[in-house]
């Protein structure tokens, strides 16, 4: 996983806001924790950690179809991959 990024969003800047938002301890998210299940993320939660994504520059491809993603099948690493441009994951 690469700390810096195109799109301005770092993973310890990433892993900082779900830990934050999701209340869970940084140690916990890894790439391959899924945002839902291992993570504990609810709707609001989620929806909150798109917004501070997206005002901390994240790609469109984040905020597209944020709606309609199965966010049951986004891991911490793809949701990197989303905020930085990179293909949609999860549906």
């Amino acid at each position: 996983m690469s700390a810096g990024t195109a799109a301005g969003i770092t993973w310890p800047a990433l892993v900082a806001n779900i830990a934050e938002i999701g209340h869970v301890a940084p140690e916990a998210v890894v790439p391959s924790a899924l945002l839902v299940d291992d993570l504990g993320l609810d709707s609001l939660a989620l929806a909150e950690l798109v917004m501070a994504l997206d005002q901390a520059g994240a790609g469109p491809a984040l905020a597209d179809g944020a709606e309609a993603r199965d966010w049951s099948t986004v891991t911490a690493g793809a949701l990197l991959e989303l905020a930085t441009g990179g293909a949609p994951a999860g549906g």
